[in-house]
Parts: C-alpha cells; sequence; structure tokens
C-alpha cells in the first residue's frame, strides 16, 4: 500500500467514524433534517485540531446548528 492509499483509508475511517458521531438532531434524535452546503472548505481543523464539518442543519423539531451539533444515535432503553 502506498502512502497516499494509506492516508486516504485512514482519512475516509476518520470521515466514517465522524459520520456516526454526529448523526442524529441532539433534541428530538431525528436522523432526518435539512442541511445547508457551505463548501469543502467548512470542513476543517478547528485551531485545536478539531476536525468540525460546519455546515448548516435544521430540523423539523426547531432545532438547528451546524452538522458538528449533531450527536451519535443512541439505542433506547430496554424496558423491564
Amino acid at each position: 500500500m502506498s502512502c497516499s492509499e494509506s492516508f486516504s483509508a485512514k482519512c475516509d475511517a476518520v470521515l466514517k467514524q465522524y459520520t456516526k458521531d454526529h448523526l442524529v438532531c441532539p433534541r428530538c434524535g431525528a436522523d432526518r433534517y435539512s442541511m445547508g452546503f457551505k463548501s469543502n472548505m467548512s470542513q476543517v481543523l478547528d485551531d485545536d485540531g478539531v476536525f468540525r464539518n460546519r455546515d448548516s442543519v435544521r430540523c423539523s423539531c426547531g432545532w438547528s446548528g451546524i452538522v458538528h451539533g449533531l450527536v451519535p444515535h443512541l439505542e433506547p432503553l430496554e424496558k423491564d
């Protein structure tokens, strides 16, 4: 595997995990919402070295923010 293939595989893995970690609305848990795409430049490392997707998101429950504000899908707790 070449250096560029290795880097590409690492980037793909990081983006796949990022998507899992920023998937649903933090208010209602919905995974369907409208998004406004800024550009590829909206997906950058912040000064602290953290990747943040800054594309806008608006959920039907009224919550709005950026993709980075979405949360992981949480499985409902099983009822006893």
